[in-house]
């Protein structure tokens, strides 16, 4: 599966990112991609790991359907995963 993240001001479409959580002085916590930076804010933490473990249930899903193909051709089987296409929209708070 391809994932895409729809950051939290709309304004960007990050293609298979590497995400992790940085959490300031304040208590902000901000998820960010290594190559864009910020995509998204949340007032703590505990939000934040909420929003990841969202993205993680998604990437789970997708290995139990792409498990259920195991008696197809393994051309077949590739073309069918490589044109599933996912996009996770960045909540709000």
């Amino acid at each position: 599966m391809e994932l895409w993240i729809r950051s939290q001001n709309r304004k960007r479409l990050v293609p298979n990112p590497n995400l992790f959580i940085v959490t300031d002085e304040d208590g902000i916590s901000y998820i960010g991609d290594i190559t864009v930076g910020h995509i998204a804010e949340y007032n703590t933490e505990k939000r934040a790991l909420e929003v990841l473990d969202e993205i993680q249930g998604l990437l789970a899903i997708d290995l139990k359907i792409s498990g259920s193909y195991e008696n197809i051709d393994l051309k077949i089987k590739s073309l069918i995963l490589t044109h599933i296409l996912q996009v996770y929209e960045m909540p709000k708070e």
